[in-house]
């Protein structure tokens, strides 16, 4: 998976990058930005304390040590861990009242617009201030995805949604999950195809290499090589802030945000 992602984001590092104007007197392309959400805004996976928010930390963890196979099986590449995803959310939210998730969802929305990187609300803001459509794509759920989405003024939100029956969630996703090719798919149908869209994607993860490889600007993890207010020094990417890397030394250190909620990866 990792070989696979590295790639896939080189791969997309050599798109040709297409002019605001196809040819001369031709109306300006529609400017799309598109950003994934956890590792990218967010200075971590979100949806793991969604999820204990709504049953507690408990039960959550037990969730965990039910998949402890599944989750030995993706460390060894033999499962994927969008499916072990699933599968625990299965066992978490199956039987939750949609009105208990909601309501635990607008907290969440808020402790998580407490914790976005000053970078990317940056270039959200620049954007914005262009007048260029702004989109969020993300495999979180659009419980708490959807509120931080009009937080932050982006225009549309793309991410994963869960079946409901009498009232309640059955744990399952209706429809695909919104990762990997699914975000391409996603925006391509919200757009109408990407003819005449510059496309600029944002993104730290294997479910974001099929936006990169379609943009037309490709940012590959650009907000991590800058601190944090209070003065972090950490340094997470050696590249310059706006810019799609040109090389890519090995194999980024985690294939998902799922699997890690530390900021270092």
């Amino acid at each position: 998976m990792r070989g696979q992602l590295a790639l896939a984001v080189a791969e997309s590092g050599r798109v040709r990058r297409r002019p605001l104007t196809s040819r001369r007197g031709a109306a300006p392309a529609r400017v799309v930005a598109v950003f994934d959400f956890d590792g990218t805004i967010s200075r971590r996976d979100t949806l793991k304390p969604y999820l204990a928010r709504v049953v507690g930390t408990p039960r959550l963890a037990a969730a965990f040590a039910r998949e402890a196979l599944a989750l030995a099986g993706w460390a060894a590449g033999r499962h994927d861990i969008d499916a072990v995803k699933r599968r625990i959310v299965r066992r978490v939210l199956a039987g939750v009242p949609v009105e208990t998730a909601r309501r635990a969802a607008l907290l969440h929305a808020e402790a998580v617009a407490r914790g976005l990187r000053h970078a990317a609300l940056a270039r959200l803001r620049w954007h914005r201030e262009q007048g260029h459509r702004l989109v969020l794509a993300s495999a979180g759920l659009d419980l708490y995805l959807e509120p931080v989405g009009e937080r932050l003024g982006v225009d549309d939100v793309l991410c994963s949604r869960l079946a409901v029956r009498d009232g309640c969630f059955t744990g399952e996703l209706e429809g695909a999950d919104c990762t990997g090719p699914e975000k391409l798919r996603r925006l391509e149908a919200l757009l109408g195809g990407l003819a005449g869209v510059e496309l600029h994607a944002y993104g730290d993860s294997a479910g974001d290499a099929a936006l990169l490889a379609a943009a037309a600007q490709a940012h590959w993890r650009p907000f991590r090589s800058h601190p944090s207010p209070r003065g972090s020094r950490r340094r997470h990417l050696q590249s310059a802030p706006w810019t799609f890397p040109s090389r890519i030394s090995g194999s980024p250190p985690c294939a998902t945000a799922w699997c890690c909620s530390s900021t270092t990866c």
